[in-house]
C-alpha cells in the first residue's frame, strides 16, 4: 500500500584489529549509531534500534558543535575528549558481537596525530581485542588476530585539526580499510570467526591506558561489510545504509514532529525532496515524517 505527501517544501594514524572465535551474529545490519546529538547530559543514544545506548564517564568527554562536512541530515552535535581517558561507554550486548563480517565507520577529528597511540573505539576480547580502533603517528593500521597478528598498514596519512572519514570492513575474505571515503589498503583473510567477551564497547579510550583526543561524530557499527558505494556516500555526507534523513528544524512552527498514521518506509532513501514534488510512502516498516516550517524528510528506524 502507497500513500503519496505531496507539495512540502525543500529540505531544507588509526589501528583497527579484530581476535578470532566464536559468537552469535546480530540481527540487522545497522547495530549501533552514535550521533551524539543530544547536546547535553551523559546519554549517548543508540539510534540503530537496538538500545545499545552508551554513557559518559567522566567530565572530560563532552557534548561539542564543531562538526564534520554532513549533508543528508542535520548535524548539531559531535563528542569531543581531552585525552585523559574519559570516555563514552556501551554495555556489552550480543547485537554489537557479529562474527563473520563487520564495518566500523565513523568521522575523526584529532588534536594530534603525533603523539603515539590513541584508542577511538575499543572493545575488549578474550585474549586480545575483539575490534577497535586507534591512531598512531598519523597513518592507519588494520590488525586481526587469530592467534597470530595480522597487520595492514594505510598509503595515506591522516592530519591533525582535521575531518577524516575512516572505515574499516571484513566481509569474510578480506579486510578493507578506507580513508574519506577512498579505499586505501586490504587483504586476503578468509574464514576468520570474530570472538567476544563480555567487555563494553569503549568510544574514545581502550583497555591499554591510551585515550584520544579530538572530537568523533556519527560511529556506526554494522554486522556486515559495505560497499564501496556506501562507504563513499558516508564520506561525502549522506545518511549511509538504515537512516534515510533525520532533517528537522528547530525553529519549526508548522508541525515538527508530527508523524504519518501507521508504518511507512520511503521508497527511494538519500533523496531530497523539492519543492511541489510528491513522495511515495510504503507501508510495512518503522518510519516517521518530520515536518517542519517549509521543510519535510523522511525517516526509517535503521535497520
Amino acid at each position: 500500500m502507497k500513500k503519496w505527501i505531496q507539495n512540502f517544501g525543500l529540505l531544507a594514524a588509526t589501528a583497527i584489529f579484530f581476535a578470532v572465535g566464536g559468537s552469535a551474529a546480530a540481527a540487522g545490519d545497522l547495530v549501533g549509531y552514535w550521533n551524539f546529538d543530544e547536546a547535553t547530559g551523559t546519554n549517548a543514544a543508540d539510534a540503530s534500534g537496538n538500545a545499545n545506548h552508551g554513557t559518559f564517564v567522566g567530565s572530560g568527554a563532552t557534548h561539542s558543535t564543531v562538526l564534520p562536512p554532513t549533508s543528508c541530515f542535520i548535524n548539531t552535535h559531535s563528542v569531543q575528549f581531552d585525552g585523559s581517558g574519559d570516555h563514552v561507554e556501551i554495555a556489552d550486548n550480543a547485537t554489537m558481537d557479529p562474527t563473520n563480517a563487520i564495518s566500523i565507520s565513523f568521522w575523526m577529528n584529532p588534536d594530534s596525530v603525533n603523539n603515539g597511540y590513541q584508542h577511538v573505539l575499543f572493545k575488549q576480547g578474550p585474549v586480545v581485542t575483539s575490534y577497535g580502533v586507534w591512531l598512531a603517528n598519523d597513518h592507519v593500521y588494520m590488525e586481526s588476530n587469530d592467534n597470530s597478528i595480522r597487520s595492514l598498514t594505510s598509503n595515506a596519512t591522516v592530519t591533525a585539526g582535521d575531518w577524516h572519514y575512516i572505515t574499516v570492513t571484513y566481509d569474510g575474505t578480506e579486510q578493507k580499510l578506507y580513508i574519506d571515503g577512498t579505499l586505501d589498503n586490504s587483504q586476503s583473510l578468509s574464514g576468520i570467526t570474530l570472538t567476544y567477551t563480555n567487555s563494553p564497547v569503549k568510544i574514545g579510550t581502550g583497555d591499554y591506558n591510551n585515550p584520544f583526543a579530538g572530537y568523533v561524530d556519527d560511529l556506526r557499527i554494522y554486522n556486515r561489510a559495505l560497499t564501496a558505494g556506501e562507504i563513499a556516500d558516508l564520506a561525502a555526507g549522506g545518511c549511509g545504509p538504515g537512516v534515510v534523513s533525520n532533517i528537522v528544524s528547530p525553529t519549526s512552527t508548522g508541525g515538527s514532529g508530527a508523524t504519518t498514521a501507521g508504518a511507512s518506509t520511503a521508497t527511494a532513501a538519500n533523496t531530497l525532496v523539492d519543492s511541489g514534488m510528491s513522495v511515495a510512502l510504503t507501508t510495512g516498516l518503522a518510519a516517521f515524517i518530520i515536518i517542519a516550517a517549509s521543510a519535510i524528510a523522511t525517516r526509517r528506524k535503521p535497520d
